[in-house]
């Protein structure tokens, strides 16, 4: 799996399921997206938002939802 942010952003949110090419990014459960962005916020990383997916394990969707930051 290649560097996506950092090794330290990584570590952080691969609590969640690899969603490999096709996002290039993890999935996380409500839960597991509040404690990683806790734990950014801890090691000074900026959060400016995310997109919500539908669907357990790989079989996931793009919910056509999303959350941002505006500083």
């Amino acid at each position: 799996m290649p560097i996506v942010y950092s090794e330290e952003a990584d570590v952080i949110l691969s609590a969640g399921v690899w969603l490999e090419s096709e996002h290039c990014n993890w999935a996380l459960t409500k839960e597991q997206a509040l404690a990683a962005i806790g734990r950014l916020r801890d090691a000074n990383f900026i959060l400016l938002g995310g997109d919500v997916l539908n669907g357990p394990e790989k079989n996931f969707s793009d919910a056509y939802d999303n959350w941002n930051f505006e500083p």
